[in-house]
């Protein structure tokens, strides 16, 4: 009996788990994305990469992250395309930041944004 109701709890904790791993993939970009934001404007960049750290999907190099031009390329050449299937907000949020970098007089100033396709759309999965 002890090990019937055992099994019983293993299989539910189990059953918990994917369904709140189940949750935390169908979280929307924009409502992360809003998460993210509202640490970076509180200057808790902790709490803010791990808003959107949750797995780095591409690693770009830093040198050939130097322009917009080569970043749009790099991302291309990862398989995305800055066509109305990348999340408008990601595109917003990148040329802000590039700009920002270009203003501050940064030698060097990269953002990378990690996407994993999801069923049907798009998840960020980090942002550096």
């Amino acid at each position: 009996m002890a090990k019937k109701i055992g099994a019983v709890i293993l299989i539910l904790l189990i059953i918990l788990g994917v369904l709140a791993y189940g949750f935390r993939v169908w979280e929307k970009p924009d409502v992360v994305f809003s998460r993210f934001e509202g640490a970076l404007s509180k200057g808790d960049t902790k709490t803010a990469y791990t808003f959107l750290s949750r797995t780095i999907k591409a690693e770009i190099p830093q040198e050939k992250l130097t322009s917009l031009d080569s970043f749009v390329h790099e991302m291309e050449r990862k398989g995305f395309a800055f066509k109305p299937t990348f999340p408008e907000f990601c595109r917003n949020f990148f040329y802000r930041e590039f700009k920002r970098g270009v203003s501050q007089g940064d030698v060097v100033y990269t953002v990378e944004i990690g996407l994993v396709r999801e069923w049907g759309g798009w998840k960020v999965v980090s942002v550096r």
